[in-house]
């Protein structure tokens, strides 16, 4: 589906400067329908490599083939097509301010030239989708920040890309409506089959919703595997260090629990408390018939020991396995 092959990317120098090398000999291979995260602190090289996946970079050296398609060397009528299947949400929007949430999402299609009746019915379906019908005619100005990121959203499906860059699309956003987000996205990426590739420098927004992912340093890749080993068993120093970091602010619990629990009673109480609540799993006993759910709790750590405390005191037969 993609795969980055040697890629390294040199800016020549400016005035007295030197150059400076952004990435260095990156490789990396991204599977269709994959949830890629690319976590990294800020100049790690992420949003450079974001950028040449839809040709806003061209690499110094190497190749990034996408669909059977090296994006580095297609012309630029080749390159316009090219990118009608390749999707972006950015970190601010990118909204058209003039326009209503509507007009905004029937941008790429009226650049596209389709049919005026194809038009709206095909932005009837993603705004139903993201779940704003009824703010179609409103502006962006009227709008939350989720909000704004929801028509970000629709917008960039709506040529049916194959790939969806996401850049720092949470980051500008309360841990509560980060969660409802990467929430949307990953039921948009299992209905669809769509592949999407993250940059954040939030591990815990990779681990909320990706497969695969992978961690920059100094323009290189200094880790990359599932998720899941990488969380459970995590070998390059800086990645300990994004990990630890991490700890410090949220905390994964899983909860046994028999009978009926009222998930709008916890999300009620993380919200009277600034505590961001996500819902990470949960299963049956096939034996038992024992339900467990798994959770995260993101905050302040006196607030999130209160919020904690009481979800515990509202679930018969307790236990609490911590992993923070």
């Amino acid at each position: 589906m993609i795969r980055i092959n040697q890629v390294s990317k040199i800016y020549p120098a400016r005035g007295k400067g030197s150059e400076v090398t952004a990435l260095k000999n990156v490789s990396l291979n991204i599977n269709q329908g994959d949830i890629f995260g690319i976590v990294g602190h800020s100049g790690a090289g992420k949003s450079t490599l974001l950028r040449m996946l839809n040709g806003l970079e061209k690499p110094t050296k190497g190749s990034i083939t996408i669909n059977d398609q090296e994006i580095s060397k297609l012309s630029d009528k080749e390159l316009r097509l090219a990118r009608q299947k390749i999707g972006m949400i950015f970190q601010h929007f990118h909204l058209l301010w003039s326009r209503t949430v509507r007009e905004n999402v029937a941008f790429p299609l009226e650049v596209a030239r389709l049919p005026k009746e194809e038009i709206s019915e095909k932005v009837d379906h993603l705004l139903k989708r993201v779940g704003l019908m009824d703010r179609a005619d409103s502006y962006p100005s009227q709008l939350s920040g989720g909000q704004k990121q929801r028509v970000g959203i629709a917008r960039a499906l709506a040529n049916d890309p194959a790939v969806l860059l996401c850049d720092e699309a949470t980051s500008a956003l309360d841990p509560e409506t980060t969660a409802s987000i990467l929430n949307l996205l990953k039921e948009i990426n299992q209905e669809t089959g769509i592949t999407l590739v993250l940059i954040t420098h939030e591990m815990s927004v990779v681990q909320s919703i990706c497969n695969k992912m992978a961690v920059m340093e100094d323009g290189d890749i200094v880790e990359e595997g599932l998720t899941k080993n990488i969380f459970e068993n995590p070998q390059h120093p800086v990645t300990k260090r994004f990990l630890q970091k991490e700890e410090n602010s949220h905390e994964i619990f899983t909860i046994p629990f028999k009978k009926q629990v009222h998930f709008a009673e916890w999300i009620e109480l993380a919200r009277t408390y600034q505590v961001s609540i996500q819902f990470i799993g949960g299963g049956i006993d096939s034996v038992s018939d024992d339900h467990s759910l798994s959770f995260r709790l993101l905050g302040k750590p006196e607030n999130v020991a209160k919020v904690k405390d009481k979800i515990i005191l509202n679930i018969s037969e307790q236990e609490v396995i911590d992993y923070a």
